[in-house]
């Protein structure tokens, strides 16, 4: 009686540990996999989800490589064609154009003159360049070349004329200095620039003390009465201030007394340095 009642306990009791030995693992490990053949639907269910679910995101699938080939050369055939109907056909590299300007503002930088036939094979821009290089290093033989003193001859050459931008930009750099060539070339380039129109009153109005100094140091030189009779009545106080301060210091003081009567009139200038100035003018003329 004893064995078989603990063969009934043992009976009830195994599937009872069983199923605490199931929950323990499914705790620990997770659920378990699905037997062979069992989860096929869920299976084949799930990559349709991801499927869709990346088609919203990222959008369609790209097709495989070399399918789309001549749809993108159909497309892009198109594009230049659109192109070119707008705005016209694609312009060729300008490697050689650059390099023949490079080249030529190059030589006239260092001085040499203009090759031969010059003036039918460069360009427009290039001579504009070449002029400039030459004017801001003072090479005044390549100037006079470029751009001939003769209207006749600048017609003949196809002669750029500068804007006047680039004439008093340059007037401002060679009368301060900037480009530290001989004072002899400076000075005829100054001269060339002023007969080209470059703006002395600019100059002498400009807002740095320093460029106002360069130009009253060229009224000076000049010794030219139009210039300093326009500078003393500028609508600018620094080019009449300039203009006095000037006249201050003119070679021929002897000169420079012809102007008293225009430097009384600054005695009643709105601005305390025109005033400053005429004073110490008038007192140094006597």
């Amino acid at each position: 009686p004893h064995c078989s009642m603990v063969q009934t306990i043992s009976r009830v009791m195994k599937p009872a540990a069983r199923r605490q030995d199931t929950e323990k693992q499914r705790l620990v490990f997770g659920p378990a996999l699905p037997q062979s053949g069992a989860g096929k639907t869920a299976s084949a269910e799930a990559p349709c989800t991801v499927t869709a679910q990346r088609k919203r995101v990222l959008g369609p699938a790209r097709p495989p490589a070399g399918s789309g080939e001549a749809a993108s050369a159909k497309v892009s055939s198109k594009v230049a064609a659109e192109r070119q109907r707008t705005l016209g056909p694609v312009r060729p590299p300008a490697s050689s154009g650059g390099a023949a300007c490079a080249k030529a503002v190059t030589a006239s930088r260092t001085g040499e003159l203009p090759e031969q036939g010059w003036s039918s094979k460069w360009s427009g821009p290039t001579k504009r360049a070449s002029l400039l290089a030459a004017l801001q290093a003072a090479q005044m033989h390549v100037v006079y070349a470029l751009r001939p003193r003769s209207s006749a001859f600048q017609d003949s050459v196809g002669s750029v004329e500068l804007e006047q931008f680039d004439l008093d930009q340059l007037l401002l750099e060679h009368a301060t200095g900037k480009w530290r060539v001989r004072k002899i070339n400076a000075d005829e380039a100054i001269h060339w620039l002023l007969e080209e129109g470059a703006s002395l009153e600019a100059l002498c109005s400009h807002a740095d003390v320093g460029a106002r100094t360069a130009g009253a140091n060229i009224v000076m030189s000049l010794g030219a009465t139009d210039c300093v009779k326009t500078l003393l009545a500028s609508e600018d106080w620094r080019a009449r201030a300039t203009a006095a301060q000037a006249l201050g210091h003119w070679p021929d003081l002897k000169a420079a007394e012809a102007f008293a009567p225009d430097l009384a009139k600054l005695l009643q200038d709105e601005e305390a340095l025109v005033r400053t100035a005429a004073v110490a003018t008038l007192g140094t003329l006597g």
